[in-house]
């Protein structure tokens, strides 16, 4: 018999190529970074707090099938009940993904409730919205934060979960960070189309001097090279909200305001310690929770800007099992730390995050300073953290009231009686929102007169100086 050798076909060398490389130990693939990381968001708002407008907006500007979520499940004596929390007007007309989440009550009983029992009441909730929704539903995912040694059951609740699915229908779960480097961790996720690492909120610093932001980038390009090695397709979740945390005398964390605004706080309540840190000097009042003399609080929220700085790096760190970015959370009615309309549309834009700008409205000798923030970026919050400023050079102020400002130089209240025969009013506010404006009360000065309106703004990155803007009237 005479052997002859077959010419290899050089395709035969591409399909090796792949584990070539990882067998030599080159850097796995990276996805196309010329091409943009795809963005959507979780909707964590509740039925009519959610601001449908805002869903709209956010979907129009490509955000694809959002995150929802449909209820909660918990377990008492002996049951696992769920609790809807969307009505059937509660979302506007799309295409969604609905999520399920779980009190701690089922993650401390999960071995009682078992697999099959967890999939078959996940499924049910899941057919019963999918019914009385009036929207096309693409998904359900999983939120359960099962302890590492569950992970074998959570599998096993998820093979019957997708069993009783309707054909087409996405399968997903959320992903702990700790999960990541977990062997059982691969057993769930042969169950699953997708996963996504929760790159955020991973810890709420406990005490005051400690430290710990809501993200941070070393922990999301960690996460994504761990997904990144288990070969299967995600989406990386980051942070997009913020909160208000108060610390008793003691130093211990007393609440976590998660809806409260900074904003509300007055300037002189409270006192500067460090960087979004601060002390109350009088009671207040946050999100109906009352805060005493002599605690601190500190103030941590995500950043249009820092989030536009990641994605970039994410553009070029990611694989190609990488699918895009989940923002939590949009904002709903009375959440005003979360993600906007507009700060989605600069995170995929690459729109200016913060951008002040004044001017002098009215005619004659009536008129009112105006500050407005025309970006999605809060400023820096602090006493007197912006100073508008109108001199006169000629003329001299009959009346000045403070309006929408926190405080307004040296008044002791908004009659004529108190406004000095001085050459300048100086208002000042502890910060400037997003998307915020704010307008002095009525301004009056005797004609003619001659001035400049100017002001100075502690933005994200530093003082901006703003004018000075020529304002003169004739008689």
């Amino acid at each position: 018999m005479v052997l002859t050798r077959r010419r290899a076909h050089p395709l035969h060398a591409l399909l090796l190529l792949p584990a070539l490389l990882v067998w030599v130990g080159l850097p796995p693939a990276k996805r196309d970074a010329s091409k943009p990381l795809p963005l959507t968001v979780w909707i964590w708002s509740t039925g009519r707090r959610i601001d449908q407008e805002a869903v709209r907006r956010v979907v129009a500007e490509g955000a694809e099938a959002p995150f929802v979520k449909a209820g909660t499940f918990e377990f008492a004596h002996g049951r696992l009940d769920y609790r809807p929390e969307l009505g059937p007007e509660a979302l506007p007309a799309g295409t969604y993904r609905l999520v399920y989440s779980f009190e701690p009550s089922v993650i401390s009983s999960l071995e009682a409730i078992g697999a099959k029992q967890l999939a078959s009441a996940i499924g049910g909730a899941f057919r019963a919205d999918s019914e009385s929704l009036h929207v096309a539903v693409r998904g359900v995912q999983v939120d359960l934060d099962c302890p590492t040694r569950l992970l074998p059951l959570y599998a096993e609740a998820l093979r019957s979960l997708r069993g009783a699915l309707p054909s087409g229908t996405e399968l997903s779960t959320t992903t702990l960070l700790t999960w990541l480097d977990a062997p059982s961790f691969e057993r769930v996720l042969e169950e699953v189309d997708f996963h996504v690492p929760m790159a955020f909120g991973y810890r709420i610093p406990q005490r005051v001097e400690e430290r710990s932001p809501i993200a941070d980038l070393d922990h999301v390009l960690g996460a994504v090279a761990a997904a990144d090695r288990l070969g299967k397709p995600y989406w990386i979740g980051l942070g997009a909200y913020g909160y208000v945390l108060s610390y008793g005398p003691n130093g211990d964390l007393e609440h976590v305001h998660g809806k409260a605004d900074p904003r509300e706080v007055p300037s002189s309540c409270v006192r500067a310690t460090g960087e979004g840190a601060y002390e109350v000097l009088s009671p207040i009042r946050l999100h109906g929770i009352d805060v005493p003399v002599g605690r601190a609080l500190r103030y941590d929220r995500f950043r249009v800007a820092t989030l536009q700085a990641w994605l970039a790096e994410l553009r070029h760190e990611a694989g190609p099992q990488c699918r895009g970015a989940i923002l939590f959370r949009l904002a709903g009615r009375e959440d005003p730390l979360a993600l906007t309309p507009a700060g989605f549309h600069a995170i995929a834009t690459g729109a200016p995050p913060f951008a002040p700008s004044l001017r002098i409205e009215g005619e004659g000798s009536r008129m009112r300073a105006v500050l407005s923030n025309g970006g999605p970026d809060d400023g820096a919050f602090g006493p007197g953290a912006c100073r508008v400023t109108l001199r006169l050079t000629r003329g001299r102020f009959e009346f000045a009231s403070r309006g929408g400002f926190d405080g307004h130089s040296g008044r002791l209240g908004d009659c004529p009686a108190s406004v000095p025969r001085s050459d300048r009013v100086v208002w000042t506010s502890a910060g400037l929102g997003g998307e915020e404006t704010i307008s002095s009360g009525t301004i009056v000065v005797g004609l003619p007169f001659e001035g400049e309106l100017s002001a100075e703004v502690d933005g994200p990155s530093g003082r901006i100086q703003l004018g000075p803007i020529p304002v003169r009237r004739s008689r």
